[in-house]
């Protein structure tokens, strides 16, 4: 079993004005076990955290706490005795994002750790998100073929035929079981170009929001924790007489819920993003980007709006493992639509857990 080197990052707790975590003398022994590392058992927080108003934590400066694991590389850490998000918690960075306490973790707000297409380029990654080793997809033909959504927790759905050239749609790569350590999501594929460039167009995928405690963990029902993948865009070149297929969505995040007593009457959504659509030449001038992984148990809607080009998948989303897979882009006369991305994971543990009038998309293992 690998050890999680533990480094106390120092100059990052400005956003929080509170100061680094201190060596415990005789504390009670509390366990909230990030990878294989149990800080809560090797580490005194300084005290409570309440999130009272809207905050965006940048994993790569805004951690109390950093832990570095040789193989799935730094995370960030917010630590301490009890934390409240009373509105909301948006992360972003290369780091994945941990909230552990010694005692309780209360959302009545929303924690969001997803990735979102934005508009005009105006692209949001979530914390974490896109891992590095995420599995090699089969790329979408150059001739036109759609690009296959990402794959996490589920499979990504298969890129549409285009046929400009008979453009063979991508194919995704395949899904993985829980992680042992924080990691995020997978990007979908880009979709491929008649003009001979592939084009990225991809979705991004859903970032990283590990809650662990060593008391309770509770979501009341206004609670969310998302980690939706980002919807994947057209080529970009509409309106310009070119052909492209649309890019893959990018698949749900990984969310854990971890703590001796759990009680969720919320939502945790780990959704992927849905496929672009294909362009089809000059007479598409509309944008065709698939929806993001939506914050309910709904699946992201693909990109549409090309009169010759094939539509995008839908996202995977829903309470059953049943929704787990991407949907497939279509085939069109021109360019074929992306693949939506595959769920995400979530997994939770916990002696006691009752989550009664919760949505939980996709189910928790």
């Amino acid at each position: 079993m690998r050890a999680l080197p533990l480094v106390v990052a120092t100059g990052c707790s400005s956003l929080f004005d509170i100061g680094n975590p201190k060596l415990a003398a005789d504390a009670q022994p509390l366990s909230c076990p990030i990878g294989d590392y149990d800080l809560c058992a090797h580490q005194q927080p300084a005290g409570p955290i309440t999130f009272s108003s809207a905050a965006t934590i940048d994993t790569g400066l805004d951690c109390n706490v950093v832990l570095f694991d040789p193989q799935g590389g730094g995370i960030c850490v917010i630590y301490a005795s009890d934390i409240d998000v009373i509105l909301s918690v948006t992360a972003i960075g290369a780091r994945p994002l941990v909230l552990a306490a010694t005692g309780s973790i209360h959302v009545e707000g929303t924690i969001d750790v997803g990735s979102y297409a934005g508009v005009n380029g105006n692209v949001h990654v979530g914390a974490g998100a896109d891992y590095g080793a995420c599995a090699e997809h089969q790329a979408g033909g150059s001739d036109s073929g759609g690009g296959a959504g990402g794959s996490f927790g589920g499979v990504g759905g298969t890129g549409g035929r285009g046929t400009v050239g008979a453009g063979a749609g991508g194919i995704a790569g395949d899904p993985v079981g829980p992680p042992s350590y924080p990691r995020g999501g997978c990007p979908g594929n880009g979709g491929g170009s008649a003009a001979g460039t592939s084009q990225r167009g991809t979705g991004d995928g859903g970032g990283v929001a590990w809650l662990v405690a060593a008391g309770e963990i509770t979501i009341s029902q206004t609670g969310k924790v998302l980690a939706g993948g980002a919807g994947g865009s057209a080529s970009g070149f509409q309106g310009l007489g070119l052909d492209g297929a649309g890019g893959g969505g990018g698949s749900g995040g990984c969310i854990r819920i971890a703590a001796p007593t759990v009680t969720i009457a919320g939502t945790l959504a780990a959704n992927g993003g849905g496929g672009g659509v294909g362009n089809g030449g000059a007479t598409c001038t509309g944008t065709g980007t698939g929806g993001d992984g939506q914050p309910s148990a709904q699946p992201a809607a693909g990109g549409t709006g090309c009169p010759n080009g094939g539509t995008g998948g839908a996202g995977a989303a829903g309470t059953t493992l049943d929704g787990a897979t991407g949907g497939a882009g279509s085939g069109s006369a021109g360019d074929g639509g992306g693949g939506g991305g595959g769920a995400g994971i979530i997994t939770m543990a916990s002696s006691a857990a009752d989550t009664t009038g919760a949505t939980i998309s996709p189910p928790a293992l």
